[in-house]
């Protein structure tokens, strides 16, 4: 073990035993993030990477406003929360699926949605890991927000939360849609036969067209 990160984004490092101990020991109500290296290679530079130790007021981080990210069904997040509402994030690790996206240090997650169309917001740290956790088997996508910008008018958009029974969405009969080489959909489903549309990302390239929450798939056509 040669670094002990907390989830106030403290870090330990020059560890000798007693003094890990006594750190675990110490921050035992903390989330701890510690990283395991291989003795012999140590000396390597890829163990003074610190790409990912950005802390939130470093100027040279520039938080994005919001920035949607969907966990598949299974996946975990390998991210540490500060305590707070909404939980922000301290830590990135290495093998998160959120490494090397637009998600920084100091955003924060005020939205987490299920594949059934099942919304939950006011988290705090304690909340959203519970919700991920008890929700493995569903794909999630949580909305990141930059907490200094949090109460622009634009986080409030509902246009995108519409539900099947909701009777101002018409449904149309029919819509094709051709997904270029290369483009990710941005949508979740609804486990079934045929997978329904449950969410569709701000991201995604179907979105403000004809396709709405509530659709179905069919049909899938290669070139």
């Amino acid at each position: 073990v040669d670094t002990v990160t907390l989830e106030n984004g403290v870090k330990y490092n020059n560890l000798e035993k007693e003094k890990l101990k006594s750190i675990m020991r110490e921050n035992i109500d903390s989330d701890r993030v510690l990283r395991f290296i291989n003795p012999t290679t140590a000396s390597d530079d890829r163990f003074n990477d610190t790409r990912y130790d950005n802390i939130p007021d470093d100027p040279e981080v520039k938080l994005l406003d919001e920035f949607e990210f969907m966990f598949n069904a299974g996946q975990k997040m390998g991210v540490m929360f500060k305590k707070g509402t909404p939980p922000q994030v301290s830590y990135i690790m290495k093998s998160s699926p959120m490494l090397d996206t637009s998600i920084k240090v100091g955003m924060a997650v005020d939205t987490v949605t299920l594949e059934n169309g099942v919304k939950y917001n006011n988290l705090e740290k304690e909340k959203l890991k519970s919700i991920m956790r008890e929700n493995i088997d569903s794909d999630r996508v949580l909305r990141f927000i930059n907490p200094t910008t949090a109460s622009d008018d634009r986080f409030n958009d509902t246009r995108y939360d519409n539900i099947p029974d909701d009777p101002e969405v018409k449904l149309l009969d029919e819509f094709e849609f051709m997904f270029n080489a290369g483009q990710k959909m941005g949508v979740m489903f609804k486990k079934g036969t045929p997978p329904q549309v449950s969410y569709i990302m701000k991201s995604s390239p179907m979105l403000d067209t004809s396709i709405k929450v509530g659709m179905a798939v069919d049909t899938v056509t290669l070139e």
